[in-house]
């Protein structure tokens, strides 16, 4: 499975609504010698936020940027992007290519909402991660690699920052290059708790992790 990832050069002229265009006619292409563009997505903040922050003044943001879903936990408590907090929204994205759903997405009477994460993490655990591939593939698609896929997607969304993989390593595990990693059977909950004195004027909070049964 090939992903291509366009972005806008920081040196380019092109403007982000010249951007928008090409991506949209480069969508309703038909032709065979062109690979189909399946889906995009323009949001900024999900992808590089360590790199659009002011490093004189450090990763922390003065406020949230970034959609729900693909924002890891320690991001959202202590308001600081980093290349972890970036590795997990690559993590995401990669469960949904896999899996073909959202990262949130609503139940039928949406009085709550599940997070894509979690579903294919407890299938992991249950021996069962297959089952979360996206049906419209049927059996068109390399069992290895589709297994490996949804693996990375978990390790790079794990919820303690220190155990995601870089990049380059999450990589070497998609090219068959590396073994896949073990993770817990049980997704671990990240447990947020309250800054006291000093600890209120350098974060919004802190976190610790824990293997627990996770309910929905």
């Amino acid at each position: 499975m090939f992903v291509a990832v366009k972005k806008i050069s920081s040196g380019s002229r092109q403007g982000k609504k010249e951007y928008l265009t090409e991506v949209k006619v480069i969508s309703s292409l038909r032709h065979r010698n062109l690979v189909r563009l399946i889906g995009w997505c323009h949001g900024q903040g999900d992808f590089g936020l360590a790199k659009l922050m002011d490093h004189e003044l450090g990763p922390k943001t003065t406020g949230l940027a970034g959609t729900w879903g693909y924002l890891a936990p320690e991001y959202i408590s202590k308001g600081k992007a980093s290349k972890e907090s970036d590795v997990y929204s690559f993590g995401i994205v990669a469960l949904e290519i896999a899996c073909g759903r959202k990262a949130l997405e609503s139940m039928d009477d949406e009085s709550m909402v599940v997070r894509l994460v979690e579903r294919v993490w407890e299938l992991h655990g249950n021996g069962r991660v297959m089952e979360a591939v996206d049906t419209r593939l049927g059996t068109d698609f390399d069992v290895i690699q589709m297994e490996r896929l949804m693996v990375v997607g978990l390790w790079c969304a794990h919820p303690d920052h220190s155990l995601r993989p870089s990049i380059k390593q999450a990589i070497q595990v998609l090219s068959l290059e590396a073994p896949l990693p073990e993770l817990p059977q049980t997704m671990p909950v990240a447990i947020y708790r309250a800054p006291t004195g000093t600890e209120s004027q350098s974060s919004h909070g802190s976190i610790t992790y824990t293997s627990v049964p996770e309910g929905r």
